[in-house]
């Protein structure tokens, strides 16, 4: 396992944050979507800045740069693997979400 850098994994867990971020700011002027107040929001929420942290730690990143780098790129890369494409079935709610996260 390698060496465990808290800072460097706070800052991996910011670059899971950030996906979201830039979509509210892309989104700004359209207002809260009606599901940001759901549980089930929140928890992917955690679930990608955790796995941001863990691409963080786990890629032994060097630097804030680095650890930046990779805790944006394990969710983004996460959330486009298991968001709308071709094929993809489920409940309308379910393709907004996953579109949002596609964005």
């Amino acid at each position: 396992m390698p060496a465990f850098d808290a800072d460097l994994v706070l800052i991996g867990c910011v670059g899971g944050l950030l996906p979201d971020v830039l979509r509210f700011v892309k989104q700004r002027y359209r207002g809260f979507p009606d599901w940001f107040s759901k549980a089930g929001y929140w928890v992917g929420l955690l679930l990608l800045v955790l796995i941001g942290g863990g691409a963080a730690w786990l890629g032994q990143a060097s630097d804030w740069k680095a650890a930046l780098a990779m805790g944006f790129g394990g969710p983004e890369f996460f959330s486009r693997l298991v968001s709308t494409g071709p094929g993809t079935r489920g409940s309308t709610r379910d393709a907004f979400i996953r579109k949002w996260w596609a964005a």
